[in-house]
């Protein structure tokens, strides 16, 4: 099915994740108020059970989303089972956002 009009689909594909501590429980991409801050899960991806591997997955951004990944405001988010809050932020940044 086609996402609303409002909303865009961002897939992430093959973000590679290496040299790990711990296998990872969790990955979620997050959208702060201002770059480089921490912000709220918008959503969940999948990683490979290992330190190394890759993160893939897809999720509908929202108008403000788009306009927050474009502004270099969004970022994927690695949990693990010692470091729930994260040990690990990569910052998505847009090469192009088509509005």
């Amino acid at each position: 099915t086609a996402a609303p009009p409002a909303m865009k689909l961002l897939t992430i594909w093959r973000l590679t994740s290496a040299g790990n501590a711990e296998t990872p429980r969790a990955v979620m991409p997050c959208a702060p108020t201002k770059t480089a801050m921490r912000g709220p899960s918008i959503g969940d991806l999948a990683a490979t059970a290992a330190t190394s591997g890759t993160i893939t997955g897809s999720i509908e951004l929202t108008k403000d989303q788009v306009a927050d990944l474009a502004a270099g405001r969004l970022y994927v988010q690695l949990h693990s089972q010692k470091a729930a809050n994260g040990n690990l932020w990569g910052w998505l940044l847009a090469s192009e956002v088509k509005k």
